[in-house]
C-alpha cells in the first residue's frame, strides 16, 4: 500500500543531502555522484508501509521498515542511504537491508553491507543504483554453535551456549498515539497503535486530521498479550462495562476498546487503521461543564511501564490532552536498602520531585530531566 511519494530536484554535482522529513528516509550524495551531463534531474521516491503480503522477503525474515521505491539518475559513484527501522535495540545485530530483484520487483534479496547502530533507529548502507529498498530482521538463528559444532537450538545446553535467539524473543517496536476532537457535550479520544516509525505516525496524523481530530502525544508500547485494551480506571472490566462516572463526567467506550497485535500488523497490508475510542460527556443537567476532567486509562495487555495514559480536559480553557504520566502510587515514599552497607535507607520525595534511586525504573528516569529529579537520603 503506497502511502506517500515525493520528488527531489538535483541541480548541481556538489555534495548534497535529500532528506524526507517525517518519512524516515535520507540520501547523502557525495560530490560528483551524478554527472554534469545529467543536470538538472529529479529523484522520485514512493513509500509503502511494512508488509508481509505485498512483497516476497527472504526466508525467516520480517519487515521492520517501510519500503522505498526510488527512481532517479545513473550514479557515477556510491551514495549513502539511510532508512528508519522499528526493530528493538537489542535486535540490531539481526537486521539487514534488502533490495528488489531485477527479474521480479516484488521479490527481495539481502543486500550486503549496512550499519545499524544500537543508539539509532536508522540503518545506513552504500548503494550504486536505484530500485526498491527496505530493512528486515531475521526471526531467529536456526542453528547455533554448541561445543564448537553447529546444532539445532532445541538440542543445545544452556551451560554450553552463552546466548540463544528464539522466535519469541524477536519483535518490532510499536507506539500508541492519541487523537481527540470535540463533541457536542464533551470530547472524543482516539487511541491507535502502529509501528514505531515516522512513516506510520505521519500517516495516522494525516488520516485523523481529515476527521478534524487533533494529534496528541505518542509513547512506545509492547504487547504482553495478543490484545491491548484501553480501560478507564474504575470501570467494571470483568463485566465488560467500560463506562465510569467521575466528577460530573461520564466516560464510556462506543465499542469494545481492544486492539490486537494481528490488527496492527495487518494495518500495513491495507487493512483499516486499528483504533479504540473513549468519549467523555458532562451531565445533561448542566448547560456547560463545571469541573475539570482527569482520568487514568490503563492499557491492559501492554508491558509495564508503558501501560497507561492520563486524559485531561479543562472546559474553562478548552485544553484537551492525553499525556504520559506516572500513577499516583509511584510517588509514594519507599524504603529500600542502602547499597553501600545493606542497612535501611529511606528515599523520599518532595512535592514536585521524584526519587531517582529506590523505586524509579530506568525508563521513569529518562522521561524526567535532571532538574526535575531529586533525591533525599538518610545516610547511615
Amino acid at each position: 500500500m503506497v502511502c506517500a511519494e515525493t520528488t527531489f530536484h538535483i541541480t548541481s554535482t556538489s555534495a548534497q543531502c535529500c532528506s524526507w522529513t517525517g518519512y524516515g528516509f535520507c540520501l547523502h550524495f557525495p560530490e560528483q555522484t551524478v554527472s554534469a551531463d545529467q543536470m538538472p534531474c529529479s529523484l522520485h521516491v514512493l513509500t509503502s508501509l511494512p508488509s508481509v503480503d505485498q512483497f516476497i522477503l527472504p526466508p525467516d525474515s520480517v519487515p521492520v521498515s517501510s519500503f522505498y521505491d526510488v527512481t532517479g539518475p545513473l550514479l557515477s559513484k556510491p551514495l549513502t542511504m539511510e532508512i528508519e527501522h522499528c526493530a528493538k535495540q537489542s535486535h540490531c545485530t539481526t537486521l539487514s537491508f534488502v533490495i528488489s530483484r531485477e527479474d521480479n520487483p516484488f521479490k527481495f534479496d539481502f543486500l550486503d553491507g549496512g550499519s545499524f547502530p544500537e543508539d539509532s533507529s536508522f540503518g545506513s548502507v552504500s548503494v550504486v543504483h536505484f530500485t526498491k529498498f527496505g530493512i528486515v530482521a531475521k526471526k531467529f538463528l536456526q542453528r547455533i554453535l554448541h561445543g564448537g559444532q553447529s546444532v539445532e537450538p532445541a538440542r543445545s545446553s544452556a551451560s554450553n551456549v552463552s546466548e540463544v535467539s528464539t522466535p519469541e524473543e524477536f519483535g518490532q517496536s510499536y507506539c500508541a498515539r492519541v487523537f481527540h476532537r470535540a463533541l457536542k457535550r464533551g470530547k472524543l479520544w482516539y487511541f491507535a497503535i502502529t509501528f514505531n516509525l515516522e512513516v506510520c505516525k505521519t500517516f495516522l496524523t494525516k488520516t485523523y486530521e481529515d476527521q478534524n481530530a487533533e494529534p496528541g502525544p505518542d509513547q512506545p508500547v509492547e504487547f504482553e498479550e495478543s490484545m491491548i485494551e484501553f480501560i478507564p480506571e474504575g470501570s467494571d472490566f470483568e463485566r465488560n462495562d467500560f463506562s465510569v462516572c467521575t466528577n460530573g463526567w461520564k466516560i464510556s467506550a462506543p465499542f469494545y476498546p481492544g486492539i490486537t497485535k494481528k490488527e496492527v500488523d495487518q494495518f500495513a497490508c491495507g487493512k483499516r487503521i486499528p483504533y479504540c475510542q473513549l468519549q467523555a460527556e458532562w451531565s445533561k443537567t448542566e448547560e456547560q461543564p463545571v469541573n475539570k476532567l482527569s482520568q487514568i486509562v490503563t492499557m491492559k495487555g501492554a508491558k509495564k511501564p508503558y501501560n497507561f495514559f492520563k486524559i485531561e480536559y479543562d472546559p474553562t480553557s478548552q485544553a484537551s490532552l492525553a499525556k504520559l504520566t506516572l500513577p499516583e502510587t509511584s510517588m509514594a515514599t519507599k524504603t529500600t536498602f542502602c547499597k553501600a552497607c545493606n542497612c535501611h535507607t529511606v528515599y523520599q520525595e518532595n512535592p514536585g520531585t521524584f526519587c531517582i534511586d529506590g523505586f524509579l525504573t530506568e525508563w521513569e528516569r529518562k522521561i524526567y530531566d535532571e532538574k526535575t529529579l531529586h533525591v533525599l537520603k538518610k545516610f547511615c
